[in-house]
């Protein structure tokens, strides 16, 4: 169990698995890393005709946070979940999901 705590000292609580690590052929190890269902997020955006930087300011992150994540060049933080999750009202598995990925990656 996770404890986040956004700016404004609302806390909520959801649960994140453990990273288990496979250990593959020559020595490669493998994780689970959380990625953003991105689909989910475009079609909200397009539903409540959001831009990014609009939706990004109403769930409390910046733009760019928002972009990298989307764009699966950053992975969502602690504090990046947390406030998805409470701006959604969604569970974890609803917007992000595990994928196994080489630990140097």
């Amino acid at each position: 169990m996770i404890k986040v705590l956004t700016k404004v000292n609302k806390s909520f609580m959801f649960n994140i698995d453990k990273k288990k690590h496979k250990r593959l052929e020559r020595g490669v190890i493998m994780v689970k890393k959380i990625h953003i269902k991105r689909d989910f997020v475009l079609q909200y955006m397009i539903e409540h005709n959001l831009s990014l930087n609009q939706l990004a300011i109403e769930i409390g992150v910046s733009p760019a946070t928002l972009s990298r994540v989307l764009n699966g060049e950053r992975r969502p933080g602690q504090l990046v979940i947390g406030k998805m999750i409470q701006y959604f009202n969604k569970k974890f598995e609803d917007l992000f999901y595990y994928k196994d990925v080489d630990k140097c990656q």
